[in-house]
């Protein structure tokens, strides 16, 4: 009998190599998560993590835009296996104190002689950027999940993300070409996941007041709204509205809100905030935003 020649040859054979390969892929995933360490930044242990940390972005990435069966599925049910192997090896906040020391570094703006494991200007360039993008894209998408933001560091975070919106008005990170990927728009996502689960974080509107948090907000926007993508924007002003909101905010505005952001905060609807007026499911997620600065006004 003449072989069929819709059979697919050797078929078992490559199932078994595919499920080889994932095998090792997949190995090879959870060896990178397990080499996540505190070192210092710039050294040549820390260059070599800021590689293989964009690797493990780049899937997560991949596997956040993965169709979901159901929306309201946890971490532990979906498809998203990096985030859940960082979860499992309990290096979530190991990856936020990293973070926190690449900022205290001044991202990685060391002089040569610190630097002295770094080989020249453009390889120290390279690694630190890898790092910057790599490390917050991937806490990006683990801080979208419940699970994560249950289980990190909350006061860290939290003066993370004041710390870097302050320093953004102070120096001229905001004018990289790919911003949207920098940790001055990355704590914005960063600040707007914390404020999606507002009402399960109650320690979350204490640490906000004490950081002042809606202040480097305003602030920021105010001196850079123009910069950044709509998408971006609009994220940053649904944080800020979420954060209105909060009953502990109406209780404690003035300590959230002093006169001279108030000041700034009443000119945003006429400024910046024209392209989200028009739709109204855009509208409705900022309302709170635009009914305090309706009050400001009056």
């Amino acid at each position: 009998m003449p072989p069929d020649p819709y059979k697919r040859s050797g078929s078992n054979s490559d199932l078994t190599g595919l499920e080889g390969l994932s095998n090792r892929l997949t190995r090879d995933l959870k060896q990178n998560i397990r080499l996540i360490k505190d070192c210092p930044v710039l050294s040549d242990a820390w260059c070599e993590m800021a590689d293989f940390v964009g690797r493990i972005k780049s899937i997560t990435d991949i596997e956040a835009a993965l169709p979901k069966e159901d929306e309201s599925q946890t971490m532990w049910e979906g498809d998203e296996l990096a985030l859940r192997y960082v979860m499992e090896e309990g290096k979530l906040n190991l990856c936020l104190r990293t973070l926190v020391a690449f900022r205290e570094s001044s991202y990685g703006d060391r002089t040569d002689n610190e630097a002295k494991d770094c080989h020249d200007r453009s390889y120290r360039t390279q690694k630190l950027d890898a790092f910057e993008i790599g490390m917050g894209g991937l806490l990006r998408n683990a801080w979208a999940h419940d699970e994560a933001v249950q289980t990190t560091d909350l006061p860290l975070l939290v003066g993370y993300v004041a710390g870097v919106l302050r320093d953004a008005c102070e120096n001229e990170r905001m004018n990289k070409e790919d911003i949207t990927q920098r940790q001055e728009v990355s704590s914005l996502h960063y600040l707007r996941h914390l404020c999606r689960h507002i009402d399960r974080l109650p320690r979350f509107t204490t640490l906000a007041k004490d950081e002042r948090i809606v202040e480097r907000v305003v602030s920021f926007l105010d001196a850079h709204a123009d910069k950044l993508p709509k998408d971006d924007l609009l994220v940053a002003c649904q944080a800020l509205s979420e954060l209105i909101d909060s009953e502990d905010f109406q209780t404690f505005e003035e300590q959230y809100l002093p006169e001279k952001s108030g000041d700034r905060l009443a000119t945003f609807k006429n400024r910046f905030l024209g392209p989200f007026l028009d739709d109204y499911d855009t509208r409705k997620t900022i309302q709170p935003l635009l009914r305090q600065i309706q009050d400001l006004n009056y």
